[in-house]
């Protein structure tokens, strides 16, 4: 029960709060199974629960029917007196008791998980009652942390100095740190719940008009920056978290790693501005902004709502459900668009794998995780639809979810941090490039953790999930004797010839599948494409494709290329000495070499080449013939 507040289990004494044994510092507990036949047991709270025990039944009663209606997600057991909230905690760092909570609740006492503080769940052979359990906790609201206050609400009514009372309670809980959105919440809450008499809407609003609230200085009375102070107000102010312990600032509905628009905003707050003072600043904000992770992969955020991929439902957009990216369009289920399925019919040669291929790439992009491990190169010379293609999955993910780098440049020191945050990485056309294998490469397309590096910053590591994407007429040749990188890449051609003189020419396609109508109709058509791609863990397979990739496989050999460099010098000279030749040739040009017997097959399969034996100098030996 309630594993996902406790890092273990431990016996306690009859009265169930003190435990039997030591547990300052420990790290190890019981398990369930260990513990569960004894008279009394509590639970060890992890290390990010906080522990809430509103210790007076009619306070408690108030709280869980608050939580009830405002949909919060907590753990919450009913004790003796009171009962215990569990949420997840970073911002609350002391323990207190009897005190009172921003919003009022009182008779409240703080335990940290931190603390390796326990719950009683058993008590002398009686179980406690878990009147709510769930699967993932929420943080604790901030107006549930205790305020130094002398106003009690539950007691003012009309003429007895209500409205003042909450005008003077702005400052108050300015001064704990919280925003201004939150003063209104947290003043909004105690109005509806926690006053005798609630005033109505349009005398709340006046009492928090924006004037109400004080322009907050950070200055001490000696002219000294209080750092820590700003830090914790910007955090809350301007929704500032990490993410992969980069810093993140909530912009147009994402969090967006952008540390020169919080540099801009610490110019509003420190007078005279310095360098140093802004980077000591960015130092703070890193120390007090949690961690946060993104919403699963499964949810994909649109301008109208959260998509859930495995229910295909849409849900209301959710300010606790951390995204990093938006989707700059409407996810409509009845869009339709001819012109769509004009250009893509034209460009598959109305093959329909072929289209199906193209369709799951995009949805492919959509998808916040790489496990699968492709990359894509489009192919094709002349006019044949993929740069319009190439723009029109472009125009589906946004501008500000791509990035632009050429597989060339994707390894180099200072680039593969653009890859952080991005759905994909649509890079320039790669043709006559020669590409070499690398692992960070191999880690960009698997999605694995890598260290990435900005200039004149701290190396970080990031998990990327953008999906490398490029253009080339001819695939390029590839610096590796081995097939796993070859098998990586996910070849789609363009083989399509699109004339001015065609009949079903149109000079205005581009125009026509960049429209709204268009967008929202190619989104569904990449969403059935990922619900296939995730289903199956593969791709589509078209026969068009597997032979394409069996010739580059074929073309692509290192073998034909030192044939073809030392054709004179392998008929009739020994195995031996034309295999030394081979493994020289190899390591000048930067492969690895085959082993002997590898190396004697590949010429007999790909280059006619057999073995024969005969003597020279008087001695039995092997020799290269061709056949």
């Amino acid at each position: 029960m309630l594993e996902n507040m406790l890092k273990g289990y431990i016996p306690t004494w009859k009265k169930g709060k003190l435990p039997t044994e030591e547990v300052k510092g420990r790290k190890e507990f019981y398990s369930l199974d260990a513990v569960k036949q004894l008279d009394s047991y509590g639970g060890v709270l992890e290390d990010d629960v906080i522990m809430i025990d509103v210790d007076d039944m009619e306070e408690s009663n108030l709280l869980h029917s608050m939580i009830d209606e405002m949909g919060i997600s907590c753990n919450i057991i009913k004790t003796t007196r009171g009962k215990h909230f569990y949420f997840r905690n970073v911002e609350i760092t002391k323990e207190c008791t009897n005190k009172t909570s921003c919003v009022g609740i009182s008779h409240m006492d703080i335990k940290l998980g931190i603390n390796n503080r326990i719950t009683p769940l058993k008590i002398d052979g009686e179980y406690r009652e878990v009147l709510r359990e769930v699967e993932e906790l929420d943080f604790v609201p901030r107006w549930l942390k205790p305020v130094r206050a002398n106003v009690d609400f539950k007691m003012l009514d009309e003429g007895s100095g209500r409205n003042q009372a909450l005008f003077n309670y702005i400052l108050t809980l300015q001064q704990t740190g919280m925003s201004k959105d939150e003063v209104k919440e947290t003043i909004t809450l105690i109005n509806k719940y926690i006053l005798k008499d609630p005033i109505g809407e349009k005398e709340l609003d006046t009492i928090l008009r924006d004037d109400a609230f004080m322009k907050q200085s950070f200055y001490d009375e000696r002219g000294k920056l209080q750092f820590q102070s700003l830090a914790n107000y910007l955090k809350h102010e301007y929704n500032i978290i990490k993410i992969d312990s980069q810093l993140h600032i909530y912009h147009k509905g994402v969090y967006v790693r952008d540390t020169d628009e919080i540099e801009r905003l610490l110019i509003k707050y420190i007078t005279n501005s310095t360098k140093s003072a802004r980077a000591e600043m960015l130092r703070w904000l890193e120390l007090v902004c949690e961690e946060y992770k993104p919403a699963s992969e499964r949810y994909i955020l649109f301008k109208n709502g959260i998509y859930d991929i495995y229910e295909d439902t849409l849900l209301a957009h959710d300010p606790s459900m951390i995204f990093q990216n938006m989707i700059p369009w409407n996810y409509n289920p009845n869009a339709e668009s001819k012109s769509v399925d004009k250009l893509l019919n034209k460009v598959s040669c109305n093959d329909e794998n072929i289209r199906a291929l193209i369709e799951e790439m995009f949805g492919f992009c959509l998808y916040r995780r790489s496990e699968i491990g492709k990359f894509f190169i489009l192919t094709g010379e002349g006019s044949n639809g993929k740069s319009t293609t190439l723009e029109m999955l472009i125009a589906m993910l946004g501008e500000d979810n791509i990035s632009s780098i050429s597989m060339k440049n994707l390894t180099k020191r200072f680039n593969a941090f653009h890859l952080h945050g991005k759905l994909a990485n649509v890079g320039d056309d790669i043709s006559g490039a020669f590409i070499e294998e690398s692992e960070d490469l191999k880690k960009m397309t698997i999605g694995e953790r890598m260290t990435v590096e900005e200039k004149g910053k701290n190396p970080y590591i990031i998990k990327p999930y953008a999906k490398l994407i490029f253009s080339a007429n001819d695939i390029p040749k590839v610096k590796d004797s081995s097939f796993g990188f070859k098998r990586r890449m996910m070849i789609i051609p363009f083989n399509a010839k699109i004339r001015h003189t065609d009949s079903d020419f149109d000079p205005r396609i581009k125009d026509k599948v960049l429209t709204t109508e268009s967008m929202e109709y190619v989104i569904l058509l990449a969403l059935e494409g990922l619900k296939r791609v995730t289903l199956t863990n593969t791709f589509t397979q078209s026969a068009k494709v597997v032979k394409e990739l069996e010739e580059y496989h074929r073309t692509n050999n290192p073998i034909l290329d030192f044939v073809e460099e030392k054709e004179g010098s392998i008929e009739n000279n020994t195995t031996k000495y034309v295999y030394r030749m081979y493994t020289q040739w190899c390591y000048d040009n930067g492969y690895n070499p085959l082993t002997s017997r590898r190396f004697t097959l590949q010429l007999k399969t790909l280059c006619s080449y057999a073995t024969k034996q005969t003597r020279m100098n008087g001695e039995r030996v092997q020799i290269y013939v061709s056949i």
